[in-house]
């Protein structure tokens, strides 16, 4: 898993989605679980990208199976705030 998270965080860094699902699909494949750091690292990846629909998908999977910290709420804010979509970073806020 940590050789997982080290070319996560190189492809997040990149802006390469591609590779980036590539990598989380082999984490999905080997029956391991991402955790709270590698969902947040997609919903900041998708964010920068401006994929919002994706990084909403990300977010919604989220709070049903994995911990919602203050990392992600962060996250969500500043992408928000970026976006201009001021009424969705003040709900969080």
């Amino acid at each position: 898993m940590k050789s997982h998270m080290l070319l996560l965080f190189a492809y997040s860094r990149m802006g390469n989605v591609a590779k980036y699902e590539d990598i989380v699909n082999q984490i999905e494949e080997s029956r391991l679980e991402p955790d709270t750091f590698v969902i947040n690292s997609m919903l900041n990846l998708y964010g920068r990208l401006r994929q919002l629909e994706k990084m909403e998908k990300v977010l919604a999977t989220m709070e049903g199976q994995y911990k919602v910290d203050i990392s992600t709420y962060n996250i969500l804010i500043n992408v928000y705030g970026r976006a201009g979509i001021l009424d969705k970073m003040e709900e969080l806020f």
